[in-house]
């Protein structure tokens, strides 16, 4: 069956879809559903104006992220937990000249825990709280460290094509927008001796929500 919710909706408003008896609660990030229904899993979740439910349970959580969608949030833990997978995340500053530097917004999670950074080309990277931030610190150069509390994330060199950077530990990283937002905001310093599309992939996983 489908349903339709509500596009847009603000924390704690209600749908109740009186076919399945089912009241659904928006709470910031998902659409709950409170009325107890046939247990199931809940699949095709591309849509949020025709939602496809082929059953239900009781509590059985929506939840809208960019990298994957309206998905079954217990379902794609593989265990039924609710616990969130790793994912990767990219973006690509389009057209960055030798030498300068682009701001890129990767669209990701408000709060987070960041493993690898990836980057395409040659360049300096660097990942912010948020955009004042990330304004601050435009003309510090790389051999000098940032402010204490300037709101740098984390930042890696690369000098190789598609290289690879662990980050060991894990950085925690959180959007500092108000209210908050999904952005990760980035900026980027071409280093090749041509313009480049350089394409940043962000390993993480969601770790908190509005």
């Amino acid at each position: 069956m489908a349903i339709n919710l509500p596009n847009n909706p603000s924390d704690g408003d209600t749908h109740y879809d009186a076919t399945a008896g089912i009241t659904w609660v928006w709470d910031t990030v998902s659409w709950k559903a409170q009325g107890v229904a046939a247990s199931g899993l809940v699949n095709n979740l591309q849509d949020l104006s025709n939602v496809t439910i082929a059953s239900l349970q009781d509590d059985q959580v929506l939840t809208y992220t960019a990298a994957q969608g309206w998905h079954n949030e217990s379902a794609q833990s593989g265990s039924g937990s609710g616990v969130p997978s790793i994912q990767d995340i990219t973006g690509t500053a389009i057209g960055v000249p030798t030498g300068e530097a682009r701001e890129l917004n990767i669209t990701g999670y408000n709060a987070y825990a960041l493993f690898k950074i990836e980057v395409s080309h040659d360049a300096w990277v660097r990942l912010y709280c948020d955009d004042t931030s990330r304004d601050n610190d435009i003309n510090r150069s790389e051999g000098n460290d940032p402010s204490p509390g300037s709101g740098l994330l984390a930042e890696v060199r690369t000098t190789t094509t598609g290289q690879v950077v662990v980050l060991t530990p894990s950085v925690l990283g959180f959007n500092n927008d108000n209210p908050r937002t999904d952005n990760i905001y980035a900026s980027v310093t071409n280093r090749t001796s041509s313009a480049q599309n350089i394409q940043v992939k962000l390993t993480l996983v969601e770790i908190g929500d509005n």
